[in-house]
């Protein structure tokens, strides 16, 4: 359902950009892809992982980001470009995300 493309090759490692709406992350709770993903385009903008972002178990829901970075189990999510708000991205527990500035 995902529409996931090859963005770059980095030392042999081949990195994708997951790209999905506003609605599939209404729709998904769990997303094994984001594990391979180094980037995420949801509804045109782009999210981009930093090195440090570990997810066992990532679930989406709502359309909340507004800040610059939100902070997950000890990573961080890195808005690239942000011209709206674009999702919440919750713990693999069930609990809320903490947004940072």
């Amino acid at each position: 359902m995902f529409k996931s493309i090859l963005s770059s090759t980095r030392d042999g490692v081949s990195e994708s950009v997951l790209y999905l709406t506003a609605d599939e992350c209404f729709d998904y709770h769990s997303l094994p892809e984001l594990m391979r993903c180094r980037q995420l385009s949801v509804d045109g903008c782009v999210v981009d992982f930093s090195d440090t972002l570990r997810i066992d178990s990532a679930a989406i829901g709502g359309l909340m980001l507004l800040k610059r970075q939100i902070q997950c189990d000890g990573g961080y999510l890195r808005v690239v470009h942000c011209s709206k708000p674009i999702m919440r991205l919750l713990h693999g527990s069930g609990r809320e995300g903490e947004a940072r500035l």
